[in-house]
Parts: C-alpha cells; sequence; structure tokens
C-alpha cells in the first residue's frame, strides 16, 4: 500500500498492489555421477546445502528434486522449476542442448557444476557453440584440468575484492574459511572475446572458477 499526504482529493490518495508470494522454489538437481553411498555422488552435498531445512516443519524454502540425466529429455515440463543444477554430467546431445536452451529462454535458471567425468569437448561442441547443430550457452569454454604443483604455493581463492553477490556474504567474515579453501585442481575457464560474462570467483592469479552469463 503507498499513500500520500492529505490533500483536496482525498480518493486517489491510496494504492494497492497484490502480488503472488512463493512458499518455496522448485530446483532440479541432474546427478552425473549417482553412487548409491552416502555423501558421494554429485548432488547429495549440493541437495543439503540447497535445503537444509527441510525436514523441519516443512518449511524448506527450496525443493530439490534429483533425478539422473535422462531426466532433461523425459520430464514434460521443465518450466516447473526455477533453476536446474548439472552436476558432473559427463556429455550431452544435440537434443538435450536445444532443451536447456529452451528452458533458459522461458526464464529459468541453469548452473553447472564441472566434475572428474566432464567431456570438455562435449560441453564446448553442443552447449558451447562449437558446432552449428548445438547451442550457445555456457558462459565460457570448458579446458584443461589444472592440477596443484606439489611444489608450488598452494592454489587459493580470489574473492575479486567480493564485488559480487554470490561472495559478498564473505565479506569480513574471514573465519568462514573461503579464502582458505585448498584447491587441488580445476578446469580451466576461457571466456570469449567479447563475451559479456562475468567472473564470480577466480584462482589466485587470474583463472576464473565461477563465472556467470546471461543469456
Amino acid at each position: 500500500e503507498v499513500r500520500l499526504a492529505p490533500d483536496l482529493l482525498t480518493v486517489d490518495n491510496r494504492r494497492w498492489l497484490s502480488v503472488p508470494i512463493r512458499q518455496y522454489l522448485n530446483v532440479l538437481c541432474i546427478n552425473g555421477k549417482p553412487t548409491g553411498a552416502a555423501l558421494t555422488g554429485a548432488t547429495e552435498t549440493l541437495r543439503i546445502a540447497l535445503s537444509p531445512t527441510e525436514n523441519v516443519r516443512g518449511r524448506a524454502a527450496v525443493r530439490p528434486d534429483v533425478m539422473t540425466e535422462n531426466a532433461l529429455l523425459e520430464i514434460p515440463n521443465l518450466n516447473q522449476y526455477d533453476c536446474i543444477f548439472i552436476c558432473n554430467v559427463r556429455l550431452f546431445t544435440a537434443p538435450e542442448a536445444r532443451r536447456l536452451e529452451s528452458y533458459l529462454k522461458s526464464g529459468g535458471g541453469l548452473v553447472f557444476f564441472l566434475g572428474d567425468q566432464v567431456q570438455s569437448e562435449s560441453y564446448n561442441r553442443w552447449l558451447g557453440g562449437a558446432d552449428p547443430r548445438g547451442v550457445d550457452l555456457l558462459p565460457a569454454r570448458i579446458g584443461a584440468v589444472v592440477t596443484e604443483d606439489p611444489g608450488a604455493e598452494p592454489l587459493r581463492i580470489d574473492p575479486l575484492e567480493y564485488r559480487h553477490p554470490v561472495v559478498q556474504v564473505f565479506r569480513g567474515n574471514t573465519a568462514a574459511g573461503l579464502l582458505d579453501s585448498p584447491i587441488q585442481s580445476y578446469m580451466k575457464l576461457q571466456i570469449p572475446e567479447g563475451s559479456d560474462t562475468k567472473t564470480v570467483l577466480a584462482v589466485a592469479g587470474g583463472d576464473p572458477l565461477i563465472v556467470e552469463r546471461q543469456v
């Protein structure tokens, strides 16, 4: 409700706007490495992070569904999900790529977590615009795995002055462990020239760790 100060015409001094309030967000977590053992697959810790209170009086703000990659083609309507998390999926096909592009264009969010199974050639070909039959929705091209040199200084995270909202919560809170998190290896990301991709987190030295792009 908005109210203006009283004047000679009072009938237009108050206005109301009613909007729907979401009780929770629906997200889909695609498990590219199901194992059956607790906290060893690609999505178990993510599911807990997204919904740590799911068993507390049903008050979870995020409700994650965990499925295998077949769901990308088998679910009739991906738009029921506010966001899709792709976790350590090995490779993609052209139909999967087009389905994800359609989902993004309808307003959905897409997050990729890379892992030891990821075949970068497949990602770049079908999701990164390398093949004209695919789509171009990746924020960066995926390169080779970079591994920590045992004889060199440990790899550390550069928060880039905490400029991005994702990391602003860590500003002034060094005890949270972000800066001390060890990095044994990462996949080198190459941001195309002229791209509007933003780097959220980086490795001290410059290589991007987390990037984002609006499609």
